[in-house]
């Protein structure tokens, strides 16, 4: 019997121009590696997904996405009656916008209209693959009972006029028409809506319209995030302000919240393979909102993010605000060995208390602090403070809340493994691009994926290009444990 793995390719950057023929100059694209990648795909017979993250095309004209999209589905002619394309179903392929098709800076109308076509443009050249209005699409592959969540992101400003007193409504201000990303507090809000769906078993499978995905095989999958921004900058490379993902920090934590393994993205041009612990970048308010939801989708509740804030450093939402961060600022006074998995466990075995007593867990919450010495520190808001009471005292029976407590007993292996975790971040470099005199670093990776006993296994193969042609490929592999 056959082993059961996923396959798919990665390419991005590719840059198309609006002009096809081969022999002309000036093609933003490059049509010889266009025609590599269609060799080299085109081997791939058992390709499950081809995932396309960004920059598809240089300007985000109409006619450049158009002939991209005509590529990847299907043919576009080159010149001398020969044609190239990948002729790939649009449900196999999986595509994101980058900043340069948000951007339409040729002759495309004035600067105030140009961010406004952009969206128009993307979801004309790819209706199946529109971005708006969430900002954010997912995918779902099962086979044998293992499955693959994936996630499309659009951190690229597609669509999103300038609203703020520093610009005038509808235009671009130049700290937005860069390169730098974003993940919107609506885009964070949906990726967790859909992680505690798929937790409960209400998240509808997008292939198989009316049904739902299971919610043991979701909690066991191996969850991957594409969008054209990266994280963390390769290794090597010095950090790129106008290149990186504003507030990364806060987007990496909730990122953890909603359990994802592998961020696949390019944006650089580089390729990178490059593995990390959610350790790393998990502070106490993170372990803290992580637990907290983690008591949320326990008694009914929906997830909540790690508290945003905007580009100007405002806090988005009061009603976010993390026990954790109060707590933890206790732990770390007090007792400075306290990791945040212990400040996490903390915070949800006070929570746990109202499932004895829910009417008592504000004095609770506010006596624990006081004899801490954090007296009248912000904690837990007033507004999900009393959701969380409400929810206790009014949508449980005595019987659910015994079973619930039973279920919580061993939640510090919980915090304990969502530290230890890997984080995989894996770019692509450009893959049709046109090369510059001397330049030879276009590329696309292949990874195979296969489920195990415990986890995951992952081998990326990187094909760089020769000068001629994309080479034998680099091989790199990272294990993803399931413990909990």
């Amino acid at each position: 019997m056959a082993e059961t793995q996923f396959l798919l390719a990665h390419i991005s950057d590719l840059h198309f121009s609006a002009g096809t023929v081969q022999n002309a100059a000036g093609h933003s694209h490059s049509i010889e590696l266009l025609r590599g990648l269609e060799t080299n795909i085109a081997q791939l017979p058992a390709l499950d997904r081809l995932i396309v993250s960004g920059d598809i095309s240089n300007t985000g004209d109409s006619q450049s996405l158009i002939n991209a999209s005509g590529w990847l589905f299907d043919q576009i002619p080159i010149g001398n009656g020969q044609s190239t394309g990948l002729r790939l179903k649009p449900d196999r392929v999986r595509v994101v916008p980058g900043n340069h098709d948000a951007w339409n800076a040729g002759s495309d109308g004035a600067l105030v209209d140009r961010r406004q076509k952009s969206l128009a443009h993307y979801n004309y050249a790819f209706p199946q693959h529109a971005i708006a209005p969430k900002g954010c699409y997912f995918d779902w592959l099962e086979k044998d009972g293992h499955g693959l969540y994936v996630a499309c992101i659009d951190s690229c400003f597609l669509g999103d006029t300038a609203k703020s007193p520093h610009s005038t409504f509808g235009t671009l201000r130049y700290d937005e028409a860069i390169a730098k990303g974003k993940l919107t507090l609506n885009q964070t809000e949906t990726l967790l809506q859909w992680y505690d769906q798929g937790m409960r078993g209400t998240l509808q499978d997008p292939n198989r319209p009316g049904s739902y995905i299971d919610p043991g095989t979701y909690s066991k999958a191996l969850k991957i995030l594409v969008m054209h921004h990266y994280l963390f900058e390769p290794p090597e490379h010095k950090s790129d302000y106008f290149m990186r993902v504003q507030q990364r920090d806060l987007v990496f934590r909730n990122i953890a919240l909603s359990d994802f393994d592998i961020m696949l993205c390019g944006h650089k041009h580089i390729a990178a393979f490059e593995t990390r612990q959610y350790g790393e970048h998990i502070d106490d308010r993170a372990a803290g909102r992580y637990m907290l939801n983690y008591f949320r989708r326990l008694i009914g509740l929906e997830s909540l993010p790690v508290q945003l804030a905007d580009e100007h450093g405002k806090k988005i939402s009061k009603a976010l605000t993390l026990v954790a961060q109060t707590i933890g600022s206790w732990f770390k006074r007090g007792a400075p060995n306290r990791s945040a998995g212990e400040i996490a466990d903390k915070v949800f075995e006070l929570l746990k208390s109202g499932l004895d007593d829910p009417d008592g867990l504000e004095l609770r919450v506010r006596t624990f602090l006081h004899e801490n010495g954090a007296a009248g520190a912000s904690t837990l808001e007033a507004p999900e403070l009393k959701a969380i009471q409400k929810r206790i005292a009014a949508g449980l029976r005595l019987q659910e809340r015994t079973e619930l407590r039973s279920i919580s007993a061993n939640v510090s292996k919980i915090s304990s493994s969502l530290l230890g975790r890997p984080f995989l971040q894996i770019m692509s470099g450009s893959s049709a691009k046109s090369l510059s005199a001397g330049d030879s670093k276009r590329s696309f990776n292949v990874y195979t994926i296969r489920p195990q006993a415990n986890g995951w296994d992952l081998k990326c193969e990187r094909y760089n290009w020769d000068g001629s042609s994309f080479s034998a490929p680099l091989v790199q592999q990272q294990r993803f444990d399931r413990k909990v």
